[in-house]
């Protein structure tokens, strides 16, 4: 996951400047705006001047809303919490696919709100808007073809496809996610060589199977040996992510991977099985775990 955190950065980056270039071209369009007006000094001017301008600014903010939202969906496919999170991959695709739909919509503009004359869905769209599509017009001259070319314009938009692109790599990684196989590491009490496997699990393969442990007995806490060592060597705190759990707290594996359980190993339904023979090194040195 560490390598994913420059892309995680890359879209809060995105947000952030985007943000800033409209804040400062706000700054200066406002000086252009009062060019127009006779008396700066008079209220009413100003009141004019932003009651015309309030269509045009409502639609901005509205499109830098949808804009933003679809930067942070995309910084969230790289998020830490969402390595194993299925349905969080689902609600991504969902919300940066809708937020794309209304800013293809609102390239220039929020016009479900506010028409404006830029935007597919106004009705004083001036090629046409998208739902004249069922008015009789769409069939004479060239309206239908005006139609199609401003969907295909619109859609050429930096930031619609940019929502395309989260939209994809969401849907992309909801079904890889629910393509791989789960694993789980069983022995009696799940404390420490289940739980380290478990670790290293997701640490190495975390995008390959989805990774559990459990056995036939908890503990309170993980063995704190094999916490401080796992720490020390790969940098991963267990405490923060697992816990001992038995097995019917594990959703059905594909494989089931024991640990070597001295007298007998539990059982849990599964295509395949391993046994790895660990000898239990609870109260061994680092050497007797590693």
């Amino acid at each position: 996951m560490k390598k994913s955190r420059w892309k995680f950065w890359s879209f809060i980056a995105l947000a952030l400047v985007t943000t800033i270039i409209l804040l400062i071209g706000s700054f200066v369009y406002v000086p252009l705006a009062i060019d127009g007006m006779e008396d700066v000094s008079n209220p009413i001017e100003w009141k004019k001047m932003f009651t015309d301008r309030a269509p045009y600014i409502f639609q901005s903010i509205i499109n830098l809303l949808l804009f933003i939202i679809i930067c942070i969906c995309g910084a969230a496919l790289y998020s830490d919490r969402m390595r194993n999170a299925k349905n969080g991959f689902l609600i991504i695709a969902a919300v940066s696919c809708v937020s794309t739909f209304f800013l293809h919509s609102m390239v220039y503009g929020v016009d479900i709100f506010v028409p404006s004359a830029y935007s597919l869905f106004s009705p004083y769209h001036r090629p046409l808007m998208v739902v004249g599509l069922v008015q009789t017009t769409v069939l004479v001259g060239n309206s239908l073809l005006n139609t199609i070319f401003s969907i295909v314009i619109h859609t050429l938009a930096p930031q619609v496809l940019l929502g395309i692109f989260v939209s994809v790599l969401a849907d992309r990684k909801y079904k890889a996610v629910m393509g791989r196989k789960k694993v789980a590491f069983i022995c009696v009490h799940n404390s420490c060589r289940s739980q380290i496997a478990e670790a290293l699990c997701q640490h190495f393969a975390g995008g390959v199977f989805d990774c559990y442990s459990a056995g036939t007995e908890t503990k309170p806490q993980i063995n704190q040996d094999a916490v401080r060592l796992v720490k020390e060597i790969y940098g991963i705190n267990m405490e923060k992510t697992q816990y001992s759990k038995l097995l019917s707290d594990i959703p059905p594996v594909d494989i089931v991977v024991t640990m070597g359980c001295n007298v007998e190993c539990p059982f849990l339904l599964c295509r395949r099985r391993e046994d790895w023979g660990l000898d239990d090194p609870t109260g061994k040195k680092r050497r007797g775990i590693y």
